[in-house]
């Protein structure tokens, strides 16, 4: 299964119906058909979610992932020696810190060196794979697929932070447990959200 965030709402792709609770569903018949229904989507913003289903999942799969340009990103779950997380203010919206990886490069690597560059900090060790995200845009006027990989992270950093200001990032904040869900979790993006609110 993979949940696909399109304008800050799911898509979901499965091998089942799933119930009702990622909207309506739709059983998958062909690329064309499924492109229709992912513009559709798109375009009707009333709409909470949609799930489509394929018994044959890969054959889903490939044909979703046909209709964009796939973008590798990669970032950082960020826990400091005190327990608190770090988030990133960009655009108004809290985030963690990621992006995308130069050519070459490896997946680890990528997560570190983003967070490094966009808050300022160092003496980071990867601890365990937190997952992916997956969510669309257009640029140009083609449609991306942005899939980034995620890294929960220590630190021992006890330094300044500094927002990457060129990446418009306006801040770089530690917060406790209780304020990711007091304070970032109702300013966030829904595949963030879906992200931490297990921390």
């Amino acid at each position: 299964m993979y949940k696909v965030f399109v304008n800050e709402r799911p898509i979901v792709l499965s091998n089942t119906p799933l119930g009702l609770e990622n909207g309506p569903g739709f059983a998958y018949e062909n690329p064309k058909h499924l492109s229709a229904l992912y513009r559709a989507f798109k375009e009707k913003p009333t709409l909470e979610g949609i799930t489509v289903f394929a018994d044959d999942f890969e054959v889903l799969k490939d044909a979703f992932w046909g209709m964009f340009k796939e973008i590798e990103a990669a970032g950082g779950i960020v826990q400091n020696l005190q327990g608190e997380y770090l988030f990133i203010k960009r655009l108004g919206f809290w985030d963690l810190p990621k992006g995308k990886l130069d050519k070459g490069e490896a997946i680890r690597d990528a997560a570190v060196r983003e967070v490094e560059e966009e808050c300022g900090i160092t003496g980071l060790t990867i601890t365990a794979e937190a997952g992916k995200t997956y969510h669309t845009y257009t640029h140009k006027e083609k449609e991306v697929l942005k899939v980034t990989h995620w890294f929960y992270m220590q630190t021992d950093f006890t330094g300044n932070l500094i927002p990457q200001a060129e990446e418009d990032i306006t801040e770089a904040r530690w917060f406790t447990k209780a304020e990711v869900y007091s304070v970032v979790l109702q300013n966030t993006y829904a595949s963030i959200a879906e992200l931490i609110k297990s921390l």
